[in-house]
């Protein structure tokens, strides 16, 4: 029982929707943007990518459009993923046209990856949260390649994404190929759209 919490738990802090944020304090932290003040970034992407989506899964959970503001069934996940979408298109827009450029490039790979979820989403129920880890951890491998600072936070990353890939089959919600396609598509799509 404390376990099936644990990880219930663990799915939810680590849910996909808060990558992004992550990502940019990894990147304000890297020292990315010296002229850049942090908070603001932060804040921006903690209402466009959070909060927003966020509001809006809540207002469908309201409305009865959805049972649970976690969409675990396939057929709950078409709206949280388009207004997923088109939080993270704009937002990627927004920052493209700032100095913080990498930021955008992270985002745009985030936005194609929801894009792919969304269509796979029409014919199986692929692992959103290994989606998301393929990506940030293919991001970062890339960074990493560019400039070895990044090694200890992709070790991180690595070691997350696992522990969120057993959470996901320890809770049932996915089969291992559902995760390790995850995995997979998040990482080519990531490697594509930034390369």
């Amino acid at each position: 029982m404390k376990m099936r919490l644990a990880a219930n738990i663990f799915s939810v802090l680590t849910h996909p929707v808060f990558h992004p944020l992550v990502m940019c304090c990894i990147l304000l932290k890297a020292g990315f943007m010296l002229m850049i003040r942090p908070w603001p970034t932060i804040l921006i992407t903690a209402v466009s990518i959070v909060a927003v989506p966020m509001l809006l899964m809540f207002f469908l959970k309201k409305l009865r459009a959805m049972t649970s503001i976690t969409a675990d069934e396939r057929s709950e996940r078409t709206a949280p993923l388009i207004f997923m979408g088109i939080a993270l298109f704009f937002t990627a827009d927004f920052f493209s046209k700032t100095p913080f450029v990498i930021f955008s490039l992270y985002l745009y790979a985030m936005f194609w990856i929801t894009v792919a979820a969304f269509v796979i989403n029409f014919f199986w129920k692929i692992s959103l949260h290994a989606l998301g880890c393929g990506g940030f951890c293919t991001f970062l491998a890339v960074l990493t390649h560019q400039n070895e600072d990044f090694f200890p936070f992709l070790i991180l990353a690595l070691v997350f994404a696992g522990l969120i890939g057993s959470a996901r089959l320890y809770l049932k919600q996915h089969d291992i190929s559902q995760v390790f396609a995850g995995y997979a598509v998040g990482a080519v799509v990531t490697v594509v759209s930034v390369l």
